[in-house]
């Protein structure tokens, strides 16, 4: 019995310890993250992806390669793309703006991004210094959580959280 007492504390301790909700003094339902919901429109994602000039890099992320081209990510933001021709020496070329990208994989000359929830393919003609956008699938990745373990409850109409920052 005494183990079993010990377990219930247990378990009634880490239940506690792990809630993203707790109550208020009148009984309601109040959110505990840090961290508040930075929102975009489903037509504002949409039409967000844009080849920019180059820019510097401020929060990187993974790096890929293909033939002569080197992609850094930006956190969130978009792709640094960069002539590898001479590995010694990259230079910049331009900035693949995709708003909530994190990763990218390469087959065939065709970027795959993961947009927040979204997948989407792109054609990057580099001769042409164009981007394309040739296929977007909806809704094909979680909806995006805060660093905490918050799911946003009150996402508006039509908008997807697209990143989340520390609240002030």
């Amino acid at each position: 019995m005494k183990h079993f007492n010990i377990l219930l504390v247990f378990i009634f301790l880490i239940n506690q310890s792990c809630c993203f909700y707790c109550n208020d003094d009148d009984g309601s339902i109040v959110n505990s993250s840090h961290y508040e919901p930075v929102y975009a429109s489903r037509t504002e994602l949409n039409n967000s992806i844009q080849l920019k000039s180059a820019q510097d890099i401020i929060n990187s992320g993974k790096i890929y390669v293909i033939e002569d081209l080197l992609f850094v990510g930006e956190e969130r933001e978009g792709f640094h793309i960069f002539d590898n021709s001479n590995p010694q020496d990259p230079k910049k070329i331009k900035f693949l703006k995709v708003i909530g990208a994190t990763d990218l994989a390469i087959r065939d000359n065709i970027l795959y991004v993961n947009q927040v929830t979204d997948l989407v393919a792109l054609n990057y003609d580099k001769e042409n210094q164009t981007v394309t956008l040739t296929k977007r699938i909806e809704n094909t990745f979680p909806v995006l959580i805060s660093p905490d373990g918050y799911h946003d409850l009150d996402t508006p109409q039509n908008s997807i959280v697209i990143n989340w920052k520390l609240k002030l």
